[in-house]
């Protein structure tokens, strides 16, 4: 049977038992007390306790619950994917009876169902049932012992052997300290090949016997008194594992061959999954496990891989079922637990080779299996691939460098071991020619770590095979040991008469501005042990100058574990095989790890090393390190170090947590913070937001806000940037903790300011509470805003670089704006041409594309104001130690082309910042020049909005003009850059309609002006000639709007000498015009005669004394019009 069908045949059963089919409850409880729905039962609790009454009838139901245990009381998370059958996220199958059936129908169902039904053989059964022990409650539960006895005897089993009696841990069930409670029935599966262990294995913890299912019977109420009442209504519960029943199903071809091991993985629950996996990754599952759930073999690679695909198989689930429950990860509570799930996934995702997000892409796959039956996954898909790969991101930032931190305190402890230079005959004699004397190679005292990290056997000689002395050697070897530990891992010296060699690893000596180790120089390493150990030897001899060593040294890489071994070996077998040593003498030259440090006193001597205590544990200061600066979650680093045969100091772990939650109420106590004309006076604010973009802080103060729902909160630190230096204020969130690590308050930060050296926290509350003065808060950077803005303020330092080079090395800066939208630069200089523009732009995105490093560092300030190429602003206030940020150059060697004070937030290197485009440059001010700008997704966001504004443009002319040519079509799926290109064309387009449509424009004018004339021209004859002889001209002009009227009235006056008064309709609207001779103003005004006669069309007009005009809505007066014109100018 497929998963699928075991689901359905389980919920058909009890529908033909007359269970009503509900469906599975959110894994978001309404239990305060729970982080996430653990079990079937949970939505039914208020019925258990009597608080509602069962709405079904008979009231009995059965469902397939979601269930996450993870966190908590019930918590699997550390044990997944090391054994066959623990999972975060899994299905609980099961049934309940609310005060209807009890022990009879519940136990002979089960039965029923799996012997009858699914055909499990009954002979592999075993049900276990309450026997109280000394001072636990109640009493044997002998209903169902009886129940389980009938069964099994009409089976032809004996009960003695197949119900099994179990206390209080196994087989009594209790809601809390007091409530409903009651005895509970187990049923175990013998998975063993034989099928014959007669119950040994039941609850032994050995996964060739487990539990499938468990009825609970609910009968008692625990009183506060201890004593145990019956309750009035019985109810039955109980719940089966679906991925365990499966497994069993599957994995025995339908319960036929229990010769191969159950695993709950070897389902079609995970292969699709793991399928997924496999074309992601390149890698194979090949279902392999620990030996021991608690550590992985070293010498096995693929049980690394087999863990990691069981891990990330079954931690996608829980993600994806959390978030489509609308649980998110976050800092506290339940979404902290989410968070520590996925990043314990993304960490896994290292042994498959994943460095880029990927965890997110297998969403896919449980929306296509799970969807049917859970079609929330399905509905939400796209949200939980968002919020997966959002959090992805945001730990892969930080998780290779906590890693790295982490293999390095490995190295430290693992081989830190000091050890004596000599090897004893009895150690020598006790191993094979193969092997080496003294310690023996093996492979977990040597560090394994990702590229670069290289190991080497170096071999230099002494000049012309000078012979050393005893004394002599002992100096050189001396010298290789004055380093190891510090500048090199050291796995093996020996120093021959005339020869030295050295197997060893250089350690890292700093980090580069991404935080990427750089290495001693074996060159360096080599230089250093011969002109050391050259000195040394000539002082012993009271000379100078002389050589010892030849310049030449043989060095070789070591590529493999074997190989490493065998030259290990090699070295450690050379003072016998060259005949350096005599077969029973020690050789007091040969230095090889020991498994224990020991004294230096010990180690300069010949002969057995005392050994001292070897601790193998990750400090508690280490494992909050990792947790407090790199988010690494305590049981990530738990079992990284399991992995590597270590433990963590969780003691001192949770101290340092504690304290870290005490320090701001003892703080609270010693400092009060006052406002005081505008500042606050208090300890600074410590910022961390260079490094990190969460933290977790404690409330200094809270102080009310300028609207009734905002607060303005305090804290000793933060990861927010306030608003100073043209940079706008961070926002984020911040979380209140409850005591159990659930979250009671939520607040959203909408700005970030600074009084003084103290940083304000804009807040409104979102959810729960506020959080009170002395509290332990987490609060983070909203990353995706503080992205736009450091990318936009790194950018303006090219930009005023950029000026500087192509403009003039005057154009200072007199103010900016760095906002996550765009950045404007404010700076002296007269009016760009467009060519210095464009230069500009481009010199900025050549530097963009360089990826050219950003780094910084702290300098007194006395210093800076020495130096021409650091720029800074005066006028400012400055500290004793200031911030240079430097780009391109050696990081923080202070070389670089762009050097400014500055104290904003910055990418690590330029091609982070995006594509660059200047959209505006414009004057603010006399002699004062402003550029606008946009880079990045901000450069996306302004293309689509100049792609929006151009088509409405281009429909203005296609208005005009509907034959021009058709706009470039804007596709927004496109880079940046060409998103920009496509911008610059459709520009040029624009540019060309533009010329085009005015051109046309000009010719259509043009050509009604001169029909306008020449129709002018004629009505002027005929009316010249109709009004020869007259005083003054009245008259309509058909068809005539203003402009026709004006221009027969301009024709008129060459040919009649009178007062003119015109009137003319056109689409309902009336134009008036009236000319008066200059020598009749004096009696007779224009403007008059329009002012007068206009109302009559209902219209208004005015004009000169000459000449004026009017405009009416009434063409029906017309003629009223005219009679008026003729009686005013008779």
């Amino acid at each position: 049977m497929t998963s699928a069908q075991i689901r359905q045949s389980f919920l058909d059963f009890f529908r033909e038992k007359q269970h009503t089919i509900v469906p599975s409850s959110s894994l978001l409880p309404d239990a305060p007390n729970l982080l996430f729905t653990n079990a079937g039962m949970n939505q039914f609790v208020p019925i258990f306790l009597g608080q509602q009454k069962p709405m079904w009838i008979p009231p009995r139901v059965a469902d397939t619950q979601k269930c996450i245990r993870a966190g908590g009381k019930h918590n699997d998370l550390e044990d997944v994917g090391l054994d066959t059958y623990h999972h975060t996220f899994f299905e609980m199958l099961g049934n309940w009876s609310f005060g209807d059936y009890f022990k009879k129908e519940a136990i002979e169902w089960a039965w029923e169902l799996l012997v009858e039904r699914w055909k499990f053989p009954a002979q592999r059964l075993y049900a276990t049932v309450y026997q109280p022990g000394p001072g636990e409650p109640s009493e044997f539960d002998q209903e169902a012992y009886d129940h389980w006895a009938h069964l099994f005897r009409e089976a032809d089993l004996d009960p003695k052997i197949h119900v099994l009696n179990g206390g209080r841990a196994d087989n009594f069930w209790m809601m809390g300290d007091t409530g409903p409670c009651g005895p509970c029935s187990e049923v175990h599966v013998d998975l063993t090949p034989d099928g014959d262990t007669r119950g040994a294995l039941v609850n032994k913890g050995d996964p060739r016997c487990i539990e499938i299912w468990n009825l609970v019977f609910i009968q008692f109420n625990a009183n506060p008194d201890g004593t145990f009442a019956p309750l009035p209504q019985r109810n039955v519960d109980t719940g089966m594992g679906f991925e365990r029943v499966t497994a069993i199903i599957q994995d025995t071809k339908n319960l036929t061959d229990f010769s191969q091991t159950i695993s709950n993985y070897e389902t079609d629950i995970f292969r699709p999954t793991f399928d997924e996996l496999e074309k992601l990754s390149g890698k194979e599952y090949t279902s392999t496990l620990p030996e021991k759930t608690s550590q992985l073999s070293t010498s096995d690679p693929q049980q690394a891989i087999d863990v990691a695909f069981r891990v990330i198989a079954d931690h996608i689930r829980a993600l994806s079922f959390a978030i489509a429950d609308g649980i998110i990860p976050s800092n506290e509570g339940r979404g902290y637990v989410l968070r520590r799930i996925l990043r314990r996934a993304v960490r896994y995702g290292r042994s498959l080779g994943f460095h880029e997000p990927f965890f997110f892409k297998l969403v896919d796959v449980v929306a296509l299996t799970m969807g049917d039956v859970f079609p929330e996954v399905r509905a939400k898909q796209k949200g939980i691939e968002q919020t997966i790969r959002r959090e992805e991101e945001a730990f892969n930032k930080t998780l290779d460098k906590g890693i790295d931190l982490f293999e390095r305190e490995v190295a430290r402890i693992l081989g830190s071991a000091g050890a004596s230079p000599a090897v004893s005959r009895a150690s020598r004699d006790t191993i094979s020619v193969t092997k080496a004397p003294g310690r023996a190679y093996h492979r977990r005292r040597l560090p394994h770590f990702e590229r670069p990290w290289a190991k080497y056997a170096v071999t230099f000689t002494t000049r012309e095979h000078r012979k050393l002395s005893a004394a002599e050697r002992d100096i050189a070897l001396q010298t290789v040991l004055h380093d190891a530990g510090r500048k090199y891992e050291l796995y093996a010296a020996c120093v021959m008469p005339d020869h030295v060699h050295v197997l060893l690893e250089p350690r890292i000596h700093t980090d580069d501005p991404d935080g990427k180790p750089v290495f001693y120089a074996l060159s360096d390493i080599l230089q250093t042990l011969k002109s050391v150990s050259s000195h040394r030897i000539n002082k012993l001899a009271g000379v100078k100058g002389q050589r010892i060593w030849e310049n030449e040294s043989f060095d070789r890489l070591i590529r493999s574990e074997r190989d490493l071994e065998e030259k290990f070996h090699y070295i450690c077998r050379n003072p016998w095989d060259a005949g350096a040593a005599e077969a029973d003498e020690d050789y007091a030259w040969l230095w090889t790890p020991q498994p224990a440090p020991v004294s230096r006193e010990a180690r300069d001597t010949a002969g057995e090393a005392p050994a001292l205590p070897f601790t193998r544990v990750i400090s508690g200061e280490f494992a909050f390190k990792l947790y407090d600066t790199y988010g690494f979650p305590l049981d990530l680093t738990e079992l990284m170090a399991r992995e590597r045969g270590l433990t963590v100091d969780i003691a001192g772990f949770e101290k340092l947590m504690e304290e870290q939650r005490d320090r701001g109420r003892k703080a609270q106590k010693k400092e009060e913070i006052s406002v005081e004309e505008g500042e606050l006076k208090g300890a600074p604010t410590k910022f961390l937001g260079y490094d990190f973009l969460e933290t977790e802080s404690v409330v200094k103060t809270v102080l009310p806000g300028t609207k009734p729902k905002e607060i303005n909160i305090v804290l000793d630190r933060t990861p927010l940037y306030a608003e100073m230096g043209g940079q706008v204020g961070d926002r984020g969130l911040l979380h209140v903790p409850g005591h159990d690590r659930t979250e009671v308050g939520q607040l959203r930060v909408i700005d970030t300011q600074k009084r003084g050296d103290v940083f304000i926290h804009r807040a409104a509350l979102m959810e729960g509470r506020a959080p009170e003065p002395g509290e332990a808060v987490r609060i983070s950077v909203d990353a995706d805003r503080r992205k736009l803005i450091q990318g936009h303020h790194t950018v303006t330092h090219l930009l005023h670089w950029a000026l500087h080079e192509v403009v003039s090395r005057d154009a200072s800066q007199k103010g900016s704006y760095v906002g996550p939208d765009k950045l404007t630069f404010d700076f002296s200089s007269a009016p760009l041409t467009k060519q210095q523009v464009r230069d500009v732009e481009k010199l900025v995105n050549e530097k963009i594309r360089e990826n050219a490093p950003v780094s910084w560092t702290e300098i007194p300030y006395a210093e800076a104001k020495q130096r021409t190429d650091i720029i800074q602003f005066f006028g400012e206030k400055y500290g004793d130690k200031v911030r240079v940020l430097q780009i391109g150059g050696s990081p923080r060697a202070l070389n670089g082309y762009s050097m400014e004070l500055c104290g904003g937030t910055h990418v690590r290197s330029t091609d982070e910042i995006g594509t660059f485009r200047i959209v505006k440059e414009e004057a603010i001010a006399a002699g004062i020049r402003r550029i606008e700008a946009v880079a990045g997704d901000a450069a996306r966001g302004w293309a689509n909005q100049e792609a929006a504004r151009q088509q409405e443009k281009f429909e203005a002319l296609l208005r005009k003009k509907p034959d021009i040519a058709p706009m470039p079509v804007f596709k927004n799926d496109a880079t940046t850059s060409e998103l920009l290109q496509q911008i610059d064309a459709r520009a040029a387009h624009l540019e060309n309609i533009e010329v085009e449509v005015r051109d046309w424009e000009k010719r259509i004018a043009k050509t009604a002006e001169t029909e306008l004339r020449s129709r002018a021209a004629q009505v002027a004859n005929e009316l010249a000639a109709s009004h020869g002889g007259k005083d003054f001209c009245v008259a309509e002009v058909q068809n005539g709007d203003g402009k026709l009227l004006q221009a027969v009235a301009d024709a008129l006056k060459s040919k009649f000498n009178g007062p003119i008064f015109l009137v003319g309709a056109t689409n309902g609207s009336v134009a008036l015009v009236a000319s008066v001779p200059k020598e009749m103003t004096t009696r007779l005004q224009a403007n008059k005669l329009i002012q007068q006669i206009a109302p009559i069309v209902g219209g208004k007009g005015g004009g000169r004394l000459e000449n004026a005009q009017g405009a009416g809505k009434d063409a029906g007066k017309i003629s009223e019009a005219l009679a008026k014109a003729r009686e005013l100018l008779s």
